[in-house]
């Protein structure tokens, strides 16, 4: 949670700026935040190894970014984008000592960047798809120990002494994002991300878990234009 703040208090340092245009009245690059929540969840034929019966149920988790619109024509442009997130989803884990399942929150912080992202643009909707890659912040599961008690893990998150099962630290993929800009600035849309790296490391085996992120997120957001 720390991590969003500090990206909230990064973003309220910014002073708006007017974006260039050109006498086309189309040609523009302009300066934009947004935020919004996100639901987090996982794919991949390995969940079982991660989770009792492959179970995984996302949580809400909130985020918050800056975007760079460049706009190249009537219909096309590219968008850059930087964003800091937190996600969750519950577990089921199995407790050794009476052999019940119980729930789990399995916790990661990402920092995610799309570089060069082709824009699609009608009327007020634009629609963007394309490559993306995270960083991991911080990662946490939560544990059972034998007094019955749950409490967070940190050292999911692994180090280089790590012996296995830790977090990768790099996550890449896709990104498909839709929204609608009103003619005051302000714009609402939705997104989903899937990606392609796997989430856990074990260098014990030959073959990592084939476990991914995949994420729904729904944002408002202001783009900063030239009146």
């Amino acid at each position: 949670m720390k991590y969003i703040w500090v990206m909230i208090f990064f973003l309220s340092l910014f002073q708006p700026t007017q974006a260039q245009k050109d006498s086309s009245g189309y040609r523009e690059v302009s300066f934009g935040m947004k935020a919004g929540f996100l639901s987090g969840s996982l794919y991949g034929k390995d969940l079982h190894l991660l989770s009792a019966g492959g179970y995984v149920k996302p949580l809400p988790g909130i985020f918050a970014g800056i975007t760079i619109q460049s706009r190249l024509g009537k219909y096309f442009g590219l968008q850059s984008e930087l964003s800091i997130g937190q996600s969750a989803v519950m577990l089921h884990l199995l407790d050794s000592n009476s052999n019940q399942l119980y729930n789990s929150r399995f916790k990661s912080t990402y920092l995610v960047i799309a570089p060069i992202t082709p824009t699609l643009y009608f009327h007020g909707f634009r629609l963007s798809a394309g490559p993306y890659v995270s960083g991991l912040l911080h990662s946490s599961v939560e544990y059972k120990n034998q007094d019955g008690q749950i409490s967070a893990d940190k050292s999911i998150f692994g180090t280089a002494t790590s012996p296995g099962k830790f977090r990768y630290k790099i996550d890449a993929g896709i990104a498909l994002q839709l929204r609608y800009e009103f003619k005051n600035g302000w714009n609402l849309g939705a997104a989903y991300t899937r990606g392609f790296i796997p989430v856990i490391e074990d260098p014990r085996v030959q073959h990592q878990w084939k476990i991914y992120n995949q994420q729904f997120n729904l944002f408002l957001g202001y783009q900063w234009r030239k009146r």
